[in-house]
C-alpha cells in the first residue's frame, strides 16, 4: 500500500468479514475467489486484477478437489481443536514459520498440524514481532472462526467450488499472477502443470479452420500441454485482411506474434498443417528463440523454388490461380468443403482435365469418409458461411514462392514432420525423395520423420490417436527445452 500510494494510486485493504477490524458475518457467507470472481460479475468495474499465490480457476469436482489436498493438511474439525490448544499469537507465529517452507506441511494420523512447529522457533526475518502482534492484536478481536469456517466451506460445503454463476468464464481485464517458486501451493497435485506447463500452438491448412485440431488439443491438454488454435486471417471465426490479395506469409507471422505478446506466452511449440507447416518454419527462421520445438503435418521444410520449378512440379489443373475461385463459386459452402474432404483424402493428385474443374471430380452426393461426420461439415460450413473462400484462396496459394526474409534458412529447434504415407502430396514431382533420401534434413538438423502407413492429406482427423500418441511423445520427448 506505501509502494502504490507513493507511486501516485490509491490502495484500499478491508478486511474480510470476520477477519481483523470487521464484524463476522450473521452466517457462513463467505465467498472465495474474490478477485476474480468480481471480475467475471462486474467486468466494467474492473480495470486490472492481480492475484498472489493463486490463479484462476474453474471450479472442480469435489472428489478431485479432495484427491488434490492431502489427508492431514486441512480437515475439518480437527484444525479448529487444534488451533484452540493455543492463544492466538501462538498460532500465527505457528502458521508464518510453517508455512514459509516450500513443501506441504501435513500432520500424520498422531499429530496435529500445529505440533509441526515448535512454539519456540524463530520467526522468518522479515516477519518481525511488531508484525506478529499487531495480527495477534486483531485476531484476539475477531478470533479464528471464521477463517476457519472459510477452510470448512472450501472442504465440505464445497463453496470454493461453487461455480462464478455466469456463462463464459474468461477474465476480461489485464492480469498478473504472481507466485514464489518456494510456495508451497506449487506442490497441490496439478497445480504447478496448471500455470507453467508448456504450450502447444496448432496453425491449420486449408480448407481447415481451428477445429480441425479438436482431438489434439483435447490429447495435448490432457497430457499436460496447454493448446491454443487460433483461426487464420478470413478463416472461420477471424476477420478478413483489408486486402486479402495483398496478405502474405509474414503477415499471418506476424499476426502470431501479437497474438502471443498479447497472452504474454513468450515461448510455444509450433504444430501445423498443410500451408500452416509453412507459416511454422517462417515463424521459427525470423523468431527462433520464441519456438520450442516444431511439428508439421503433410509439408515439410522447404526452401522456396524457383517459379518455373514450382509450376512444373503442380500439374495444370491442380490449382491455377482464378481457375479455382471460378470453379468454388458455383457451389454453396457446405459443398465445396464436402467435395474437398472427399476428393483429397485420395492417394492420387486430383487434376481436372481442359474441359472440366476439380469440382466436378466428386459427385456432390458421394459419402463423406467415415471419420468426418455430418457434424464436423456443419461445422466447418457454417463457419465458412461468415469467411468465404476469399482469403482462403489467395493467401496460401499466391503467395507460396514467398520467401522468409533471412540469410539463413536453419531450424535449430528440434523437429518433427507426420506423413501420412497415402498423402497425395507424395505424388508432387521429387517430394517423396525429398522426404526419404534425408535432403529435408539440410534445413532441420534435429528432424524426426514419421510415416504413418493408411494416413491421407487429413491424417490428424483421420486417425487421431495415431497422430496424438506420435506428438505426444515428442513434445515429452523435448520437454526440457520448453
Amino acid at each position: 500500500m506505501t509502494a502504490l500510494a507513493g507511486a501516485g494510486f490509491r490502495a484500499i485493504a478491508p478486511d474480510f468479514r470476520g477477519y481483523g477490524l470487521s464484524q463476522p458475518a450473521p452466517e457462513r457467507l463467505w465467498r472465495a475467489k474474490v478477485v476474480y470472481h468480481f471480475a467475471l460479475v462486474h467486468p466494467k468495474r474492473v480495470a486490472a486484477v492481480a492475484t498472489l499465490g493463486i490463479p484462476f480457476v474453474i471450479p472442480a469436482d469435489p472428489h478431485a478437489f479432495r484427491d488434490s489436498h492431502p489427508k492431514g493438511f486441512y480437515e475439518v474439525g480437527r484444525a479448529e481443536k487444534d488451533f484452540a490448544r493455543f492463544d492466538v499469537k501462538t498460532v500465527i507465529k505457528k502458521i508464518y514459520i510453517m508455512f514459509t517452507a516450500s513443501e506441504l506441511q501435513v500432520a500424520s494420523e498422531d499429530q496435529e498440524i500445529m505440533d509441526l512447529v515448535d512454539a519456540s522457533a524463530s520467526l522468518p526475518a522479515w516477519f518481525s514481532e511488531e508484525d506478529l502482534q499487531a495480527y495477534a492484536d486483531l485476531y484476539e478481536k475477531s478470533g479464528f472462526e471464521t477463517a476457519l469456517q472459510l477452510q470448512r466451506l472450501l472442504v465440505v460445503d464445497w463453496k470454493w467450488l461453487e461455480g462464478y454463476g455466469v456463462d463464459e468464464l474468461k477474465v476480461e481485464a489485464p492480469g498478473l499472477l504472481i507466485l514464489g517458486d518456494k510456495d508451497y501451493c506449487l506442490k497441490f497435485a496439478g497445480f504447478d502443470d496448471y500455470i507453467t506447463s508448456p504450450i502447444v500452438v496448432f496453425l491449420h491448412g486449408f480448407p481447415e479452420i481451428w477445429y480441425s485440431w479438436r482431438h489434439q488439443m483435447t490429447a495435448v491438454s490432457g497430457a499436460g500441454f496447454r493448446a491454443i488454435a487460433p483461426d487464420f486471417r478470413g478463416y472461420g471465426l477471424s476477420q478478413p485482411a483489408p486486402e486479402p490479395e495483398k496478405t502474405t506469409f509474414k503477415d499471418m507471422v506476424d499476426d502470431l506474434v501479437v497474438m502471443l505478446d498479447l497472452l504474454e506466452i513468450n515461448k510455444v511449440v509450433l504444430v501445423g498443417k498443410d500451408f500452416g507447416a509453412k507459416v511454422v518454419y517462417h515463424f521459427a527462421l525470423v523468431h527462433p528463440k520464441r519456438v520450442a520445438a516444431v511439428a508439421t503435418l503433410g509439408v515439410p521444410f522447404v526452401v522456396p523454388p524457383d517459379p518455373h520449378a514450382f509450376r512444373a512440379s503442380h500439374p495444370k489443373g491442380f490449382y491455377e490461380v482464378g481457375r479455382a475461385e471460378k470453379d468454388f463459386a458455383r457451389f454453396d459452402v457446405k459443398t465445396v468443403i464436402k467435395k474437398i474432404y472427399i476428393m483429397f483424402t485420395a492417394s492420387e493428385l486430383q487434376v481436372a482435365s481442359e474441359d472440366q474443374e476439380i469440382m466436378d471430380l466428386v459427385d456432390a452426393s458421394s459419402p463423406l469418409p467415415a471419420w468426418f461426420t455430418e457434424e464436423d461439415l456443419q461445422v466447418y460450413a457454417e463457419l465458412y458461411e461468415k469467411s468465404g473462400f476469399e482469403t482462403a484462396l489467395q493467401i496460401p496459394y499466391r503467395k507460396w514462392l514467398e520467401g522468409y526474409g533471412v540469410d539463413e534458412l536453419k531450424i535449430e529447434a528440434p523437429g518433427l514432420l507426420i506423413m501420412g504415407e497415402k498423402d497425395y502430396a507424395l505424388k508432387f514431382a521429387g517430394f517423396d525423395d525429398y522426404i526419404t533420401s534425408g535432403m529435408v534434413k539440410k534445413n532441420v538438423p534435429d528432424l524426426e520423420i514419421v510415416f504413418i502407413p493408411q494416413g491421407n492429406h487429413f491424417v490428424q482427423e483421420q486417425l487421431p490417436n495415431e497422430v496424438n500418441s506420435i506428438l505426444i511423445k515428442f513434445l515429452n520427448k523435448h520437454a526440457s527445452t520448453y
